[in-house]
């Protein structure tokens, strides 16, 4: 029995372990897509290296899912809403990486990473409940840390502000904080759907991949953009940006099932670490201390709403559990005894 016992200790610790590899694995492949969006978008159109990306990933992903959904059909209910989940992560990773391709990483992936922030936001709203102060003060955390990346104008008011740094694109600063909205909504959305049925990660990718592809190929069409050869160095970034895509979300459903999502959430802040240091290494772009500021109050933020919602849930279940004990322990004193 100890043995038995042991070996149970080792496997439960090896799962974890992995499920953390496994979650930083994804933090780390979508750190290294934002910098290969970024790199690409020195001689691309971001719009155009969004499409050549998401077009890797629906080359990949693809014949997979076609072979599957063959074995394995939708009902017309799952199948409208596995394209309305396309295509608002679609509208998220988009406004993502043109975000990226307008201002640099380390400014457009902090305001992505407001994820955890906004799903918390939508909760309170779709629950029709009143926040926690906890929650309050978390979100005005978050939304301090935005202001330090984004530099309004009226900042200047609070905190001095050299003007080499007020060169940041709005449009980019827009669509950053429009990703993090998007991919909140996602999450929403495929936590419900989870409830009732389990989402392939490749259908998922592979739904976002045609939306991507449609959307980004529609504004070019009616944008004018011309569509010339890609350069050599370009279409690799762009490949890459879509393989570690990829690499992203499949390793992310595999932490997920190995560990908790308030744990895997917090680990997933560490992409913005890893973005700062890819873009110092890599694209030799320095980092304003306003942004690195922000980018580490929104972490502290996200980290802190993912600790705190882990650590009520395990208080919920302790207490759910002791109230069955009590329950059981009520029956089996007034069950009668049977001779």
């Amino acid at each position: 029995m100890p043995g038995a016992a042991l070996k149970e200790l080792l496997m439960n610790v090896v799962h974890r372990v992995c499920g953390i590899m496994l979650a930083l694995l994804c933090a780390f492949s979508f750190a290294s897509s934002s910098i290969a969006t970024s790199k690409a978008s020195e001689t691309e159109n971001p719009v155009r290296v969004v499409l050549l990306s998401w077009a890797t990933v629906l080359v990949l992903t693809g014949p997979a899912i076609a072979v599957r959904r063959s074995c394995v059909p939708l009902t017309m209910g799952e199948f409208v809403i596995d394209n309305i989940c396309g295509c608002v992560q679609a509208l998220a990773t988009i406004s993502l990486n043109v975000a990226i391709g307008l201002v640099t990483p380390a400014v457009a992936v902090p305001l992505y990473s407001c994820v955890p922030i906004v799903v918390m936001l939508l909760m309170v709203v779709v629950e029709v409940r009143l926040p926690r102060p906890w929650h309050v003060a978390f979100t005005i955390l978050s939304i301090i840390g935005v202001l330090l990346i984004t530099k309004p104008p009226f900042l200047e008011f609070l905190v001095p502000i050299d003007q080499s740094l007020r060169g940041l694109n709005p449009l980019g600063l827009i669509l950053g904080i429009s990703s993090a909205l998007f991919y909140g909504i996602y999450l929403l959305i495929i936590k419900k759907q989870n409830e009732v049925r389990s989402v392939s990660t490749l259908w998922m990718c592979c739904m976002t991949a045609i939306y991507s592809v449609g959307i980004c190929a529609t504004v070019i069409t009616i944008g004018g953009i011309h569509f010339v050869p890609s350069m050599a160095d370009s279409f690799l970034y762009c490949s890459l940006a879509g393989v570690f895509l990829l690499l992203g979300s499949v390793s992310l459903v595999a932490a997920v099932k190995k560990e908790t999502a308030e744990v895997v959430s917090i680990l997933l802040t560490s992409e913005i670490f890893f973005v700062f240091i890819m873009q110092l290494v890599l694209l030799h772009i320095p980092i304003d201390v306003y942004s690195g500021v922000g980018a580490l109050l929104i972490a502290i933020a996200c980290i802190g709403i993912s600790s705190l919602e882990l650590y009520y849930r395990v208080i919920d279940e302790n207490t759910n559990d002791e109230s069955e004990q009590e329950i059981n322990d009520c029956e089996s004193e007034h069950t009668p005894l049977v001779d």
